[in-house]
């Protein structure tokens, strides 16, 4: 049982980190989004000022990196959902696991119970019968 209750804390523990990936996953895209609208916004605003072509272009290419970073957010995310899944039936499994361990050895402990009860009633009834046939009752 202590192993199936060290498997289930292992499993909690990689469900856990999961989701906290998962979450840093969903902070870095937002953080990203946002670093995008101001890049636009940025590039907006560069189009009231008379400037070079080549301040537009390095605008530009800023942009299309921010891109390229949400589709790989989005990927990540992607990729993290799938291992949160994953980690959440194999704690699901072992979880039931241990409640499946833990049941039978409840079910083992009242059969104990009962059998020595058993024990020690057939014992009393033993010890009873054998102190009244030293006394001369018969039950036969």
């Amino acid at each position: 049982m202590r192993v199936r209750e060290i498997q289930e804390n292992s499993s909690k523990g990689l469900l856990q980190k999961a989701f906290s990936e998962y979450q840093n996953s969903l902070k870095h895209k937002e953080s990203v989004q946002r670093k995008l609208e101001n890049s636009l916004k940025r590039r907006e605003s560069l189009s009231s000022e008379e400037l070079p072509i080549v301040g537009y272009q390095v605008e530009q290419v800023y942009i299309d990196g921010l891109k390229q970073k949400i589709v790989y957010s989005d990927y990540k995310i992607e990729k993290c959902i799938k291992k949160l899944n994953k980690q959440l039936v194999k704690y699901k499994e072992d979880k039931r696991n241990l409640e499946i361990i833990k049941k039978i050895k409840e079910k083992h402990q009242v059969e104990y119970k009962k059998k020595i009860s058993k024990l020690e009633t057939r014992a009393n009834d033993d010890f009873y019968c054998n102190s009244l046939n030293k006394n001369g009752v018969n039950f036969t």
